[in-house]
């Protein structure tokens, strides 16, 4: 009797490992023509859409030659982005280096508002005269914005802004905006709306890339609008200045919180009415100001010094701790760049922890045209 003997091979298949595409941008046309992975920024867009492959480890990279820099005037807005992808003005682009961008974008506004385009990033670009905002962001997760001048020109040495808002961010989690100007706008430089986990760090909103004129916004710096919860504004305790912000020469106010509540902010070593060098005035209407819509509000190794009005305004906020500020002086604390009111003004701020018995937590208030503390 024979028996056969049926062996079966099971052969290992290995699963091929995603990765996006690289394009480059070579002529300075916004019309969508190109061949290939090179063309106008509009064609590698729309052809990196189409293209599969892109994950948030590896997104699809358009970089910039020599013939693709310089300035680009939009004719519509720039297609969204269905899949990841890493527009880099930086990296590559010849003679490119921190805060000497080569890529000037006019009009119109770059959009995000489709989910597939999360996890894209953003790095080296100016944003001049977009409408109706530079950058609109709505349910699009994890952005990177870096190294981008939004609302001047390509020096960041005047004004070229929207009539709205510099960012415009709604519905958003985990979106970081770092070492960018933000400036020049007729509303606010920022507006996040019920977006979680913002991360703004390294900017300077509301004025010039030296950080010694205003560029204002015309609102606010910063608004935090409804449930804009776990927000970092500024370094962490103990940070270094590139992770410190500048908010000054806005029209109304640097950092605003109102709508309806969130929680964990953290405001933390920013130079807010002061100019990059801590010793000059550059001024805001208000600096922080709360209307009454935060659980656990950290404000700690801020100057905040030139408001036309109050430095900081707390209302009904719980779980209030401000330590380490210096208020109505310069960063050194020893020259006084007064606030128009109350450097401090707790209304119905009831349990809040002002200063600390460790070195460095407790606050310098001078300077103020009204009482220093109010509440």
């Amino acid at each position: 009797m024979k028996s056969t003997l049926l062996i079966v091979l099971i052969f290992a298949c290995p699963t091929l490992a995603l990765a996006g595409t690289t394009y480059t941008v070579n002529v300075l046309t916004d019309v969508a023509t190109g061949a290939g992975t090179s063309g106008s920024l509009r064609y590698c867009i729309t052809t990196a859409n189409a293209t599969a492959g892109a994950t948030a480890a590896a997104p699809h990279i358009i970089q910039f030659a020599a013939g693709g820099t310089g300035t680009i005037t939009l004719g519509s807005n720039l297609p969204t982005f269905t899949t990841p992808i890493f527009i880099d003005g930086g990296t590559t682009v010849p003679a490119y280096t921190f805060w000497n961008p080569k890529v000037r974008l006019v009009g119109f506004s770059m959009l995000f508002n489709n989910a597939g385009g999360s996890d894209s990033h953003l790095k080296g670009l100016v944003f001049s005269n977009g409408t109706p905002h530079a950058i609109d962001i709505n349910g699009v997760n994890n952005l990177l914005i870096e190294e981008c001048f939004i609302g001047t020109d390509l020096a960041g040495a005047a004004g070229e802004g929207t009539a709205n808002h510099g960012i415009l961010v709604q519905l958003n989690t985990g979106m970081t905006v770092k070492n960018c100007i933000i400036s020049g706008h007729g509303a606010h430089g920022i507006l996040a709306i019920s977006s979680a986990n913002l991360t703004v760090i390294g900017c300077h909103i509301g004025v010039n890339k030296a950080g010694n004129a205003a560029i204002a916004n015309g609102a606010f710096g910063i608004l935090l609008l409804d449930a804009s919860n776990n927000a970092r504004i500024g370094g962490l305790a103990g940070g270094t200045t590139d992770s410190m912000n500048v908010i000054s020469g806005n029209g109304q106010v640097a950092i605003g919180l109102q709508g309806t509540a969130k929680s964990n902010i953290r405001v933390i070593r920013n130079y807010i009415g002061v100019n990059k060098a801590g010793n000059a005035a550059l001024g805001n209407q208000f600096g922080i100001n709360d209307a009454g819509t935060v659980t656990t509000f950290l404000v700690k190794g801020n100057v905040v010094s030139a408001s036309t009005a109050q430095g900081m305004y707390f209302l009904n906020t719980v779980g209030l701790v401000i330590k380490g500020n210096y208020l109505g002086v310069d960063a050194t604390g020893m020259t006084s760049i007064p606030n128009g009111s109350n450097s401090l003004d707790l209304n119905g701020a009831n349990g809040a922890i002002i200063g600390g018995s460790a070195a460095g937590e407790g606050n310098v208030s001078s300077g103020t045209g009204g009482p220093g503390q109010h509440g």
